[in-house]
């Protein structure tokens, strides 16, 4: 069972309030971040599209999972996410102290559609991790690379 609450917890570190400076855009495909720009981003809407289009993707992957062989599967994507998660929250960190409440209060709007993707993947993935804690240990360290700080 810890794996399966180590996955929820950082899913509400890595997308819940605390990415409300961040826009999303959402009628943009999880598709089109497969092209991800370089660079940190210049403002918090470009930071807010990059979190959105990677919530998007990360959303996709975890939908995919229905059993073993695509959890496996999902695992290898996981990977180069994690990357990009990880490089887009250490240029970002620094962001929110420069956010007035009402841009921060925009962002948290502009996020409610990736997020809830990505929430309601989680809460479907939650009772096949739990049936699979050898494969929960695996998501939860795949996803733990997701911080910044990794």
């Amino acid at each position: 069972m810890r794996p399966v609450v180590s996955v929820i917890a950082l899913s509400a570190i890595l997308f819940l309030p605390s990415c409300g400076e961040k826009e999303s855009n959402p009628t943009a495909k999880p598709e089109a971040a497969a092209e991800s720009p370089s660079g940190p981003p210049a403002t918090p809407e470009e930071a807010a599209r990059r979190l959105s289009l990677l919530q998007e993707r990360l959303a996709a992957v975890l939908e995919s999972v229905t059993d073993a062989a695509s959890a496996e599967a999902a695992l290898e994507k996981l990977g180069p996410l994690a990357g990009e998660f990880g490089e887009l929250g250490k240029s970002v960190q620094g962001m929110s102290k420069e956010l007035s409440p009402e841009q921060d209060a925009k962002m948290k709007e502009l996020m409610k559609p990736s997020e809830e993707r990505l929430g309601n993947a989680m809460t479907k993935l939650m009772p096949f991790l739990q049936a699979t804690p050898e494969i929960a240990e695996k998501f939860n360290q795949a996803m733990s690379k997701m911080s910044p700080s990794n």
